[in-house]
């Protein structure tokens, strides 16, 4: 995964356990499902 890629993805992740620690479990999948799209061509972070 190239730098930008993964940066993108570390920060949806950082997101959804910001808003999964708030109790705001809409918006915690919503960046959880973000992470899956970027993640998708790489099997150990799409899954």
């Amino acid at each position: 995964m190239h730098s930008a890629l993964r940066e993108a993805y570390e920060r949806e992740l950082a997101a959804a356990a910001e808003q999964y620690s708030g109790h705001d479990l809409e918006q915690t999948f919503f960046h959880l499902e973000r992470a899956h799209i970027l993640g998708q061509a790489f099997t150990l972070p799409h899954a």
